[in-house]
This record gives structure tokens, sequence and C-alpha cells, in this order.
């Protein structure tokens, strides 16, 4: 069962460490690495050039993490003149369908075509997403609707928003939600990591000394009335834990 939509994974530094791809093709699944110019012939030597897209300037200067090639991947899928796209992080390791608490292995166009489905049935969704499998055991609704989407989204076009900031994944769940659209985090199918900071490439770098500070920092000045710093694990991270609650609109069906 392939995606209805097209699936891109954002990557850097990791051509040789891209599990996302990995478990994709195992999976017979279509999909394209967007990659900056610097390093397309090291993940094409891997990946082959037809699953290779190239943004059309190197990025990494800018210091904004991911954001310049979230915003490349999605004009890409409209220019082709896709409805919907899915935008997946390069150090995913697989997917899983979750029920009762328990989990198993399920292959990932399965699941993609079953969200989009999903998604399908409603008018009124931005953007919707796998969650983690480390929160798996304490979720019992197999989705939540206005919550925080990242690493695994199938992203509507018709959104008006950019991606634009440190923090992106958090300030575009803000900006859709915003708008008065909804979000859907699903609970049922989710999606299982490399464990942070034990591969290189990605925003290990951007992360390092202060940038979690100046990601929170970011996040505060865009949403002041939002978003407030606290310390977790012993370093500085933005508090999110009382925003959902108050955006409490409902999907509505076509």
């Amino acid at each position: 069962m392939m995606p209805k939509y097209p699936v891109y994974i954002l990557s850097k530094g990791r051509w040789d460490a891209c599990t996302t791809a990995d478990f994709l093709i195992e999976d017979k699944v279509n999909f394209r690495i967007a990659v900056e110019p610097q390093e397309a012939d090291l993940y094409i030597e891997k990946y082959g050039k037809d699953r290779i897209i190239v943004t059309p300037e190197a990025f990494s200067e800018q210091k904004l993490g991911p954001v310049p090639v979230r915003n490349f991947i999605r004009d890409h899928s409209q220019a082709e003149g896709h409805q919907w796209h899915w935008q997946l992080d390069d150090d995913l390791k697989q997917i899983y369908y979750y029920t009762k608490g328990k989990g198993s292995r399920v292959n990932a166009g399965e699941a993609f075509k079953k969200i989009e489905q999903f998604s399908d049935m409603y008018s009124n969704i931005g953007i919707i997403g796998l969650s983690s499998k480390v929160f798996a055991f304490s979720k019992s609704k197999p989705f939540q609707v206005n919550q925080q989407v990242y690493g695994c989204i199938l992203f509507n076009n018709s959104v008006p928003h950019r991606w634009r900031c440190l923090g992106e994944d958090t300030d575009m769940t803000l900006q859709v939600l915003s708008g008065h659209l909804c979000t859907v985090s699903m609970n049922v199918y989710v999606f299982d990591t490399v464990t942070s900071g034990s591969n290189k490439g990605g925003n290990c770098d951007l992360y390092k000394d202060d940038g979690r500070l100046q990601r929170t920092k970011v996040l505060m000045k865009n949403w002041p009335h939002l978003i407030t710093m606290s310390k977790k694990w012993g370093r500085p991270n933005h508090d999110l834990g009382h925003i959902w609650k108050k955006f409490d609109f409902p999907l509505i069906r076509k």
C-alpha cells in the first residue's frame, strides 16, 4: 500500500546514516531526500540520483536549522501540484501500530495511507502526524486533536504559514492552531527514532552550547502570551504543557 501524497526526507550530514531512508527502502515506499548542494554527491552515491533533490543553495550558514529546507520541500511539492506532502526527519527507525499499550512493527506505506485517509475525512486539518514511540505507552486515545506535531508530518499545502524560526515544529503547530485549523497527533501509529545525540549530523551542532536557550528565546519572542521557559534535565527548555488546551475547537467532517 503506497501513500497518496509524496514523501520527503530532510537530511544533513547523514548520507551514511539516514535511517529513515533505509527503512523506507525496506518497506518499499517511494521517497525523495532534500539535501544541500555541498552534500549532494555523497547522498547520490548512497541512494541514487532519482531519490535526491538538491536545494538551490547551502542554507547552513543561516543558522536556522532545517527551516529553509522545510520551506523548499513545501514549495517543491506545490510546484508538482500536490495538495499535501509528507516531511520526515532523517533519524526515524521504524513505524509501529499501537493499541492497548502494545506495539507491533507496521509497513510505513500502510501507516501513511491510513493517516491520509483519516485526514481526507475532515475539512479543517492543517497538519497531522505520528506521535513518538517514547510516549506511546501513556496514550489511551487513538489520536489527539490540537497537539504539537513533529518528526513525521503530513502537511496541508493550503496552509498559508511558512516555517520560520528555531523550534520550527512548535512554531508551525502554533501558527496552524492560531489560524483556527486543527492539528492531529496520531497515537495508533507512532515512529521510533535513533537515540537523541547518538547520530552525527542533523541539528546536533545547532543545539550545542547555548542553542537550546536561543531556541527557547525565539519561541518566547514569537509567542510571548503562550510560551514560558523552564528547565528540563538540567537545561533550558520551552514549557508547552499548558498550551494545547487553549485550542479547543473540534475537527469538522466533510
